[in-house]
């Protein structure tokens, strides 16, 4: 639990995996949550995920940083003397106090304070000014941190001891296990394999920059390139930034060169094995994604004419993805060999 929980002042610093957990029991409970984050690290996008698993309709998400605090109440119209004015409330609020609903509140800490004051009664009571919402509505907020400055203000007590509050970790390989499970149809698997090659270090968000390479920004990045695979470097730096961009690039453009797994499971001792080092990652990580207990054996007997560092990647990656190649001859006897990469 070290790497997945450390101590970050007043909140608690969660990876994403741990955190759709922890946000799981909140939603069975319907407790308000607030979840804090640098912008594009998922802390939207995960409580509409968890929403949509279980059947839950979402509100058109509010968002605090836009509003005056009216606009969670309704709005003025002209009566029907055309000089007066009646308050019209948002019929969304009908909506949500008829039926469970996911009522998301982005940007809670960019709010003014009207707007803030406006949240405070949604989260802790589940009520709307004179409307209450159905028992079962599950209530959560974003905001970003201070030092993004992005206009964050310190929230209330009030709405602070009334709510659940995390701050949601940055992990590329989350992202990664996110984009396989939810949209793999979607997503080019080259973009894919360089975030695991990478890691967290292809995530970065400083607010002295106008591009950082968010969570947001890579999984719109492997969209565009899916769609075409011809998107000029100008866009995919515009999301990731020029070094980032240049290095997705080169990493790509290595893959035309490399054998198939056809190729591979042919002849897994005449096979091409490249030398360059990205090369090699793309090798070891398209195996595993392919590893199967029937083709295991051919596979580790090509990986074995690589560096030991690209084996471990292979088969340490073969057995996170299908932990049923351990039952195989080749698994077992490079185990033995390599013990200490596996412990």
């Amino acid at each position: 639990m070290a790497n997945e929980l450390n101590d970050n002042g007043e909140y608690i610093l969660v990876t994403q995996d741990v955190l759709k957990e922890i946000l799981e029991k909140h939603y069975e409970r319907r407790e308000s949550v607030i979840l804090k984050g640098p912008p594009g690290c998922g802390k939207t996008a995960m409580p509409i995920q968890i929403a949509e698993e279980h059947g839950l309709p979402m509100l058109s998400p509010f968002n605090c940083a836009l509003s005056d605090g009216t606009d969670f109440k309704g709005m003025p119209v002209f009566g029907e003397d055309k000089t007066s004015q009646i308050w019209v409330q948002d019929v969304r609020w009908t909506v949500a106090a008829e039926m469970p609903t996911l009522v998301l509140i982005d940007e809670v800490g960019q709010g003014s304070a009207s707007s803030i004051a406006a949240c405070v009664p949604i989260f802790r009571e589940k009520r709307n000014d004179s409307v209450y919402l159905h028992p079962d509505t599950w209530v959560v907020g974003t905001t970003n941190r201070a030092q993004d400055k992005c206009g964050s203000a310190a929230l209330p007590k009030q709405l602070l001891d009334g709510v659940y509050k995390y701050e949601v970790g940055y992990s590329a390989d989350a992202l990664v296990r996110y984009e396989l499970e939810k949209h793999i149809d979607d997503v080019d698997m080259l973009t894919l394999r360089f975030l695991r090659m990478k890691g967290d270090a292809a995530l970065s968000y400083d607010p002295a920059k106008e591009i950082n390479s968010t969570m947001r920004g890579w999984s719109a990045v492997m969209r565009l390139i899916k769609t075409d695979a011809t998107t000029h470097f100008a866009t995919i730096a515009g999301r990731i930034g020029r070094g980032l961009a240049t290095e997705l690039m080169a990493f790509r453009n290595l893959a035309p060169m490399l054998p198939s797994i056809e190729e591979i499971l042919l002849d897994p001792t005449k096979a091409k094995v490249p030398e360059n080092p990205s090369a090699l990652f793309i090798i070891s990580d398209m195996m595993a994604d392919k590893a199967t207990v029937n083709n295991f054996d051919a596979l580790v007997e090509y990986a074995k004419r690589s560096p030991p560092e690209f084996q471990a990647v292979f088969v340490k990656s073969s057995l996170q993805r299908k932990p049923e190649v351990a039952s195989t001859p080749s698994f077992t006897a490079w185990g033995i060999a390599f013990a200490n990469v596996l412990s």
